[in-house]
């Protein structure tokens, strides 16, 4: 049954308010990435993708205030759902479940894997840009996130079609070394 729902009510949007999660998330130095995906739909962040996650990056300082609003704003919705949490060194995550099924995944970071260096994040941070009611980051930025996606995750394909969609607008000086044999290689046609 569970399954039923999670396929057939991909972007139900009445069990939690990112609305409200943004609003007070907009306090503090964040932004967000990967929203431009196949699953998001184009009405986020009042609809959203079930069974996904939010992919959060904070600065260091905000780090744990965030991590404290994220487990806030689960915890409101304790009737309704599992809330676990998992934390790490720079990773914080909260997971909402209903019947031992993701609905909705909270993740915060300030540090990503080896591909991007802590000094690009802030950078990025500094570029940071509110639409919709939340902060992301200029597109050049989006596609050095990608990039280290595709080189951990190679199956997502939707990545390498956000790098095709956008490599007009890539900023070579921005990727990093250990990422540029995969942009090149995308850039070519052959990935």
């Amino acid at each position: 049954m569970i399954q039923y729902i999670l396929k057939n009510f991909y972007w139900k949007q009445d069990m939690i308010d990112l609305i409200k999660l943004f609003n007070e998330l907009n306090n503090y130095e964040y932004f967000i990435i990967k929203i431009d995906t196949p699953y998001t739909p184009k009405t986020f962040p009042k609809e959203i993708p079930i069974g996904k996650d939010l992919d959060i990056f904070s600065s260091k300082k905000d780090f744990k205030n965030i991590n404290k609003v994220l487990l806030d704003f689960a915890n409101k919705y304790r009737d309704k759902f599992n809330i676990k949490v998992i934390n790490q060194d720079y990773k914080y995550r909260v997971r909402l479940e209903t019947f031992s099924k993701l609905y909705y995944q909270l993740d915060n970071n300030y540090l990503t894997d080896n591909n991007i260096l802590s000094v690009f994040i802030e950078n990025a941070m500094q570029k940071r840009i509110f639409i919709n009611g939340y902060y992301t980051i200029p597109i050049e930025y989006e596609i050095v996130f990608r990039l280290s996606e595709i080189k951990n995750y190679p199956h997502k394909k939707y990545h390498i079609d956000f790098v095709k969609k956008y490599i007009s607008k890539a900023d070579i000086s921005l990727i990093p070394e250990n990422l540029i044999d995969i942009f090149k290689k995308i850039k070519e046609g052959k990935l």
